[in-house]
């Protein structure tokens, strides 16, 4: 089965997609964009996870990142309101990351039985959708802290962005697995996730007295941090999402999804398989 180049596909992977990144200041803006423009630059001297080089779930801790905690464990360098409906300030510093495969997000009407070509044609595209919101489960936070401030926060803190949503779009055409023991199957996309921990600290945004003057500070007197505060992401690469194209082996005759001993290794990783053969894939 050739598909046209105009099929696209939309599956929600998660029960909740994250929220809109925060609404940051003109200025904090600018200043993302700088530290991004930094970011991927020192990305090539190998010290972060890569998908292509480095095992999943290999951590590493020499990833350039934008803070450091002080001596007592507080990541106050970072401190901002980055969402301007609130009284708070948030921080990020992370401490390590790593990549794994995400769950899969097939492409629509990819399905292959016995005599079809079963080829998946460059064009096709298939939109990933985050499985995790952004982590709100923070120390002292009792819906102080909003989704859009850790949004902000991470984003400046992380060595990358949070993403709700992305797009793959396929740059060559893919063919059935010579090893496929199946006749029928379909096409899916494996995106690359990367995970990234460190410790989260909050503050309040308050009107602050000083020698020849008075204004809105975050204060680095009352903080609360947590440790081990982790959020999850597709990987991207100038805006796409990154990942493998592969081929899920089915029962013909509507017999569901083949043995998972025949699957390809990267789609036995735990939660890649949605479990069942996805709707709307034409099997």
């Amino acid at each position: 089965m050739l598909l046209s180049l105009a099929t696209v596909s939309t599956f929600a992977l998660g029960s909740m997609a994250g929220p809109v990144p925060a609404d940051l200041s003109t200025n904090a803006g600018e200043d993302l964009v700088k530290i991004l423009a930094e970011r991927q630059q020192n990305g090539a001297n190998n010290a972060c996870p890569d998908p292509l080089n480095t095992p999943w779930n290999t951590s590493t801790t020499t990833c350039p990142h934008a803070y450091t905690m002080n001596s007592k464990g507080d990541c106050t360098e970072g401190l901002a309101n980055t969402d301007k409906t609130t009284d708070t300030c948030s921080a990020y510093c992370e401490v390590n990351n790593l990549w794994f495969p995400g769950p899969e997000s097939p492409f629509l009407n990819s399905a292959c039985t016995a005599g079809d070509s079963c080829t998946l044609s460059a064009g096709n595209s298939t939109t990933v959708t985050n499985s995790w919101s952004i982590n709100v489960g923070i120390t002292g936070n009792s819906g102080k802290v909003t989704p859009a401030e850790l949004t902000g926060a991470f984003n400046f803190g992380a060595s990358y962005t949070y993403s709700t949503s992305i797009t793959y779009t396929v740059t060559e055409t893919h063919t059935r697995a010579d090893n496929a023991t199946s006749n029928c199957g379909y096409f899916t996309f494996v995106p690359y996730y990367l995970s990234s921990c460190g410790t989260l600290t909050t503050s309040a945004y308050e009107y602050t007295a000083f020698v020849g003057g008075a204004d809105w500070q975050c204060s680095t007197d009352d903080l609360s941090s947590t440790g081990n505060y982790c959020n999850q992401s597709p990987f991207t690469v100038n805006g796409e999402a990154q990942g493998q194209v592969i081929w899920v082996e089915t029962n013909c005759n509507g017999g569901g999804l083949a043995s998972m001993s025949t699957q390809q290794p990267i789609y036995q990783y735990p939660g890649v398989s949605l479990g069942k053969v996805p709707s709307g894939v034409g099997a």
